[in-house]
């Protein structure tokens, strides 16, 4: 038998024996409330309750944090399969939550996780931590540097640990092995923010957010906390020792 022509015989097999390839149910139906517009599939009816009790519970927590409240509702889709990872492939591995500045919505990627239950404790977390970017982007169409960004997320999701990973960031910034705010937005941002918060109040992090809307962010840090972020930084490590 000619080699094309058994070559066209196999892959004609392989395509008649191969299961269909279904693509994702799409979220097509919507759950609007005073704070969220929730998009979600029938699959995902059940848990839409206890999803958006979780999400009240990290609104509230944050509202009162930062005292803002987001003008409109926010935007909120429940991934009741995989598919939002087939055009996100560089998510991190673990992640139940996961907010898009692209569109200004939090994803829920549950299903794709080993936090498949909504009524898991680390869930609550994740949802403080997305939804605080997306308060910060209510706030300010501005940039925020990654370290002001993910420190203040890193704030609401770990406010419920007992200071456990405070305890670990200060041990760190006290060892002096903490790594500079840019290279380490997470760590030790989370640890910038915290001292901000202690030593100048939460409402001047609200407040150096709103000015970002006037002036760059370097500039309208400097405007409301009287030093620029270098001298800052040195600032709060210092305080550590």
């Amino acid at each position: 038998m000619h080699p094309r022509r058994a070559f066209v015989m196999l892959l004609t097999l392989l395509l008649f024996i191969s299961p269909p390839i279904y693509s994702a149910e799409a979220p097509s139906l919507t759950y609007n409330s005073s704070n969220f517009s929730i998009a979600y599939t029938d699959r995902d009816r059940d848990r839409l309750a206890i999803v958006l009790d979780m999400l009240e519970r990290s609104y509230h927590q944050i509202t009162q944090s930062l005292n803002f409240h987001p003008s409109d509702p926010l935007r909120v889709t429940l991934h009741a399969t995989d598919d939002y990872l087939t055009t996100h492939p560089n998510l991190p591995p673990d992640t139940p939550a996961f907010y898009s500045s692209r569109d200004r919505t939090i994803h829920v990627l549950y299903a794709w996780t080993p936090h498949r239950s909504t009524a898991d404790d680390r869930m609550q977390t994740f949802f403080s931590h997305e939804m605080t970017h997306a308060f910060v982007h209510a706030i300010t169409p501005a940039t925020i540097p990654p370290w002001f960004n993910e420190g203040l997320a890193a704030y609401h999701e770990y406010a419920t640990d007992g200071g456990v990973r405070l305890a670990t960031v200060t041990r760190d910034l006290r060892a002096g092995i903490l790594p500079p705010l840019e290279q380490s937005p997470y760590q030790a941002g989370f640890a910038a923010i915290h001292y901000l918060v202690d030593r100048y109040g939460m409402s001047t992090v609200t407040a150096i957010l709103v000015e970002t809307r006037r002036q760059r962010f370097p500039d309208a840090f400097r405007t409301i906390l009287g030093m620029d972020v270098p001298a800052f930084e040195r600032e709060f490590r210092n305080a550590s020792r």
